[in-house]
């Protein structure tokens, strides 16, 4: 995650979310997911001020794993918990919008709300005919 391409690093955040996630979908490896938490424990504790987006983009691991329900246990809360003693407001805020809204998205944007309204607007291929139709109708009969 201390890579400077932004792009790289959503990458193998995804990566990592759906390998963890496929590998605990069989069965639970309590040893994998141990070192793999300890690891992300780890990464969340560095402050270096070189290096912000690591313990953001552990911390976003830890949301999105305990939302899919793959990590739901209480080690993984206590881990999540220590992001509100962080020198980095993101990170704090972001470990404040999981405990105020645990099933909401990481980001805590109003992108989501943007894009449902939107998706809401979307019309349907029939509706869009349906008003070209209606529309087209009352100018043949204009024109009659």
């Amino acid at each position: 995650f201390r890579c400077p391409d932004k792009a790289l690093r959503v990458l193998l955040r995804n990566h990592i979310i759906n390998d963890i996630s496929k590998e605990n979908s069989k069965k639970k490896s309590v040893e994998l997911n141990r070192s793999l938490q300890n690891f992300m424990y780890t990464m969340l504790q560095e402050d270096d001020s070189s290096s912000l987006s690591a313990p953001r983009e552990s911390l976003a691991v830890l949301i999105e794993l305990f939302n899919k329900k793959v990590w739901n246990d209480a080690k993984t809360v206590n881990v999540i918990s220590l992001g509100v003693f962080s020198k980095d407001s993101k990170l704090v805020s972001m470990t404040l919008r999981f405990f105020l809204n645990p099933t909401g998205n990481i980001k805590g944007n109003d992108d989501d709300d943007e894009a449902n309204e939107k998706a809401e607007t979307v019309l349907t291929r029939k509706q869009i005919l349906q008003r070209y139709e209606k529309k087209m109708s009352k100018r043949t009969k204009a024109k009659k």
